[in-house]
Parts: C-alpha cells; structure tokens; sequence
C-alpha cells in the first residue's frame, strides 16, 4: 500500500502595505492605551504586530512619529461634529470631543502634551494640538461669536481666553484627577463655569 505523501503546513500570507501598516498602528495604539507613552518601544509594537522592527522603520522614523501616526488615526476630529445651533448642546458636544479623545488613548497622549510642556514644539504635543485642542478652542469661538450675534450670549465673551477655560479644566482633571474624565463633570464644567461666563 503506498504511503501517502506529509501534507505540507499552510504557509502564512505575509501581511503587506496598508494592512500590515493598519496592524501596526492598531499595535502601537493598545500599548499606548494599556501601558502609556514610557513604555512604548519600536521593538514592543513589532513584536505585538507580529512583524519586524525593519517594517517600522521604513513607514516611521522614530517612536515620536509613530505615535503621531497613531494619534492622527485614532483622535476625533471637532471639525466633523454635528453642531446644533444651541450654545449649551454645541459646547456640550466640543468638551465631549475632548473627553473622548483622553478616552481613546487612556489618557496617554495628554500625558506625553503634559510633560512635553507648551514650548516644547515635540511632534506629540503638536499632533494633539492640531487634531483635537485648537480645533476644539475655535470651535468654541465661532459658538460664542454666533451666540453674540444672535443675543444668547454676552458681547466681549467670544476670546481665546474664554474658549482655553473648558479645555483648560478637562485636561486639568487628566493631570490631578485621572484619565477617567466622567460626563458629569463635563457638563458641569459646562453649565457652572461656562455658561455664567457668557450668558447675556
């Protein structure tokens, strides 16, 4: 009787372009989440995705730009929110934008934003910067100055002084607090801080 020949292993595709880099940052976002910013390194996020260190390398140059890349995928973009035309709810939506994205990361990338400090121009501060707080500081402008137009808000209310202090208090529950940033609180930082600040 002849013997059947082994039948051979499958042999494992190899994961190439955007879906090796979707697993990668998809990697560098769950280490980011779990064991934050310090603890990251090229060599972790490889072996979590399964591939070699070379394969990062050649997408991103250092650990700073992979977490850039990570944070431009991840964060939420004010500009896509669905204002509704009420100053309350609209600012409602833009501090739950920010609470969202502290969620995201578990509060790593405000972390990394804390101890970079404001004039540090690092590339992580930056991204955060320029995905999540600055959109969200002129979305709250453009809420107050139509507030203004339309009476519901009081003159003069509509500067970048005004618009830091929701934000401002957010992150500053992250740094004193936690990362756990419960709604409660942002509706407080709402209806206790902002609106008396500006109602007409």
């Amino acid at each position: 009787m002849a013997q059947s020949s082994p039948v051979a292993a499958p042999v494992r595709s190899r994961r190439r372009g955007e879906a090796l880099e979707q697993a990668i940052l998809e990697a560098a976002h769950q280490i980011l989440r779990e064991d934050g910013y310090s603890k990251l390194t090229m060599e972790g996020v490889a072996a979590a995705a399964g591939t070699g260190k070379a394969a990062l390398y050649r997408r991103w140059a250092d650990k700073d730009t992979l977490v850039t890349a990570v944070l431009q995928s991840v964060l939420p973009s004010p500009q896509q929110l669905r204002l509704t035309g009420d100053v309350r709810e609209d600012l409602l939506l833009i501090m739950c934008c920010i609470r969202n994205a502290i969620g995201l990361t578990n509060g790593a990338a405000f972390d990394i934003v804390r101890h970079e400090g404001p004039g540090s121009g690092g590339l992580v501060h930056k991204a955060v910067g320029q995905r999540v707080l600055d959109p969200c500081r002129r979305e709250i402008l453009a809420v107050l100055t139509r507030g203004i137009a339309e009476g519901s808000v009081r003159p003069g209310t509509a500067t970048p002084l005004i618009a830091d202090v929701g934000p401002g208090m957010i992150i500053q529950h992250v740094v004193v607090v936690g990362t756990d940033v419960p709604e409660p609180f942002v509706v407080s930082v709402v209806d206790e801080v902002l609106l008396p600040l500006i109602r007409a």
